[in-house]
């Protein structure tokens, strides 16, 4: 595992994603053995090894590309000027990536992965002024926190 760099996209600045570890059970052929021994020398080595034919299904299934602060605020101030359009700064690495990959086409899907008021430092370097948050969501501002310790007896 590397250091973590902060980023405007959060939810982006991790190491291992959980739902990446959930693919490579399936690769794995829903094996937990398998998916085990992987993590386990992943954890020892810092890296993951996969070879032959599931190594060829890994690589059908995935494109990669990245966007740094500046393409991710370029992003988010594009579609904001060209279709009105506000992304979050999750989402507009998501689209900033199709774009580099130029899979753009009539059958292309991008979800947003959350309502960019809950990012308003990081929009607001993008696009001034920010559009008014709905109600539900700027509400929530002025509302008192709850919270419940839990005890971590999982069994």
């Amino acid at each position: 595992r590397y250091d973590i760099n902060k980023s405007i996209s959060p939810s982006m600045d991790i190491c291992v994603s959980s739902n990446f570890e959930r693919y490579l059970y399936h690769l794995a052929g829903d094996d937990p053995t398998t998916l085990s021994s992987w993590m386990k020398a992943f954890e020892s080595t810092g890296q993951l090894t996969i070879t032959g034919k599931k190594l060829e299904i890994a690589q059908a299934d995935f494109l990669s590309a990245r966007a740094d602060t500046s393409m991710t605020l370029s992003t988010i101030k594009e579609y904001h000027e060209k279709h009105d359009y506000m992304l979050c700064p999750h989402s507009a690495v998501g689209v900033s990536a199709i774009q580099q990959l130029k899979e753009i086409n009539h059958s292309t899907v991008c979800l947003a992965t959350a309502h960019e008021a809950k990012f308003p430092d990081a929009c607001s370097m993008a696009v001034k002024p920010l559009p008014t948050p709905p109600v539900e969501l700027s509400s929530l501002k002025n509302m008192k926190t709850r919270s419940s310790r839990c005890p971590n007896d999982a069994k």
